[in-house]
């Protein structure tokens, strides 16, 4: 078992220790996130960029990913009436199917991308909170989380240039350390219940995705499949004609040719805010 499950059992044990002679109190959300998403979004949208530039009849608008939904859970100790410790765990996710057609030396081209991005944080928070008429309160917390996230990347090619098709898949994992902050709102409904709703903003960036690559390719002639371990996500420019393209670009090894520049491991950013509301319950 790696070291940062071992603290997280540590704290666990350590917070329910200290429920015994304290008040403690579990908070139950959902609603909407945001996220950056970053070099991703820029090289997806470097490539309809081009396209719509270089070629004719393009259909197809990029959407980027960056909103998804999520829920989350916190295990509260308060230490005194104003000052508490929280542990928490959530799960959000985002996904998005963009397509685009367009038309090259009469050949029919139709390209398509879905990327998916899942995430389990585990946080750890300081709350302090403050009361501001009788049944209602005010909830400002801040502390370090531990992002596990998944993110997924399928895109396919379709021609009807002796019935050409291409398709790639990469998967990667990774587990950034970040920060998050925020504020909440409580109405207290009863001795033992109340509603919250909260913003918060978060911290975390991946700078190096690393991941399995699967790519297929048939046509007439046949097929061919490849895969790569350890391949990763690149982020690079393209000169045209002096226009600079942001694109992004799966391999295991950095591209290079003599029409790209600033070639770097792309960077996937999951920094951004959340909007949640839900139910608080006191025991």
């Amino acid at each position: 078992m790696r070291k940062i499950e071992i603290l997280i059992l540590v704290l666990i044990f350590i917070l329910t220790a200290g429920a015994a002679s304290a008040a403690v109190s579990i908070k139950v959300t959902g609603g909407m996130t945001y996220f950056l998403g970053n070099d991703y979004n820029k090289g997806i949208q470097g490539i309809y960029d081009y396209c719509n530039d270089n070629f004719n009849d393009v259909v197809g608008k990029y959407k980027p990913l960056h909103m998804g939904m999520g829920l989350g859970a916190e295990f509260v100790v308060s230490l005194d009436p104003h000052f508490g410790l929280g542990l928490g765990a959530g799960f959000f996710r985002a996904s998005r199917q963009n397509e685009i057609g367009l038309e090259w030396l009469n050949i029919s081209v139709k390209q398509a991308f879905k990327p998916s991005l899942r995430v389990i944080p585990l946080t750890l928070n300081l709350h302090y909170y403050v009361p501001l008429r009788r049944a209602l309160g005010l909830d400002v917390f801040a502390g370090a989380g531990y992002y596990m996230t998944h993110f997924d990347h399928d895109s396919t090619l379709e021609t009807d240039f002796f019935s050409y098709e291409q398709s790639q898949e990469f998967r990667s994992k990774a587990k950034p350390f970040g920060f998050q902050g925020g504020m909440g709102l409580e109405l207290r409904l009863s001795s033992h219940f109340a509603f919250v709703v909260q913003a918060e903003g978060r911290y975390a960036r991946i700078t190096s995705l690393k991941g399995d690559l699967a790519e297929d390719e048939s046509w007439f002639l046949g097929k061919r499949h490849n895969e790569e371990r350890d391949a990763y996500l690149w982020y690079l420019e393209r000169n045209d004609s002096g226009h600079i393209y942001s694109l992004v670009s799966f391999a295991k090894n950095q591209p290079s040719s003599a029409e790209v520049t600033n070639v770097r491991k792309g960077e996937l950013n999951l920094s951004g805010v959340t909007g949640t509301a839900g139910l608080k319950i006191m025991f």
